[in-house]
């Protein structure tokens, strides 16, 4: 039987058991998914590297810190994406009163991790022109392709844009956190919202003056 360790303390685990004797974090969700590292957090859920023990396949598990509103919307949202630079769904559901939503492993870093890295070795130039243009034309296309299916992410920057090797040379952007999406064409019964959300500096700046139009 393969060996399991919580992520947090390294003590063992038994296999399906949901957290860990020692230091009581999680550690299995839904009995399948193995949580093998944290990969980031915000004010609404955590991020972690996780493996599908089924499918021997390693898994981005983000799970909701607290009751969340837009859960099944976002499920929604990405369900209808389909795009070799939208990270893929796979699957959601709720364990121990937290809901939490299953995604395609983006095997690399962040493009925000890229310019922290660049600008820290003050290495702008290894930035090409033909990178840079590669990448935009993906990224429009994936975003044209939500835009076509009536999905708006209202969150893109460089820290939700994953990088992963191609297999040629190049990298393959992936948009990744649909939570505050919205929908062109919301169905009966969603709540649309005129909260200012999103990552300072990247705000659109007609979301901004909606928003200011709603207090108004």
């Amino acid at each position: 039987m393969a060996e399991h360790r919580c992520w947090n303390c390294e003590q063992d685990v038994a296999a399906g058991e949901a957290a860990c004797r020692n230091c009581g974090e999680l550690v299995w969700v839904a009995t399948k998914y193995y949580l093998l590292e944290p990969r980031g957090s915000g004010r609404f859920a955590r991020v972690f590297r996780a493996l599908d023990e089924r499918a021997n396949k390693q898994v981005a598990l983000k799970i909701l810190l607290s009751p969340y509103s837009r859960f099944k919307g976002e499920c929604r949202t990405l369900a209808r994406l389909k795009h070799p630079s939208i990270a893929r769904y796979m699957d959601a559901d709720r364990q121990h009163g937290l809901d939490y939503i299953v995604q395609e492993w983006v095997d690399g870093n962040s493009l925000r991790e890229l310019f922290d890295d660049l600008n820290r070795r003050d290495a702008w130039d290894e930035l090409t022109n033909a990178f840079a243009i590669n990448l935009s034309l993906q990224l429009l296309d994936a975003l044209k392709h939500a835009h076509e299916r009536g999905v708006v992410h209202r969150d893109i920057s460089p820290g939700n844009i994953m990088l992963e090797e191609d297999g040629a040379g190049g990298r393959r952007p992936v948009v990744v956190d649909f939570g505050l999406a919205r929908f062109t064409d919301p169905s009966p019964g969603t709540t649309v919202t005129s909260t200012i959300g999103g990552t300072p500096g990247f705000v659109a700046p007609e979301q901004i003056l909606e928003c200011v139009r709603s207090i108004n």
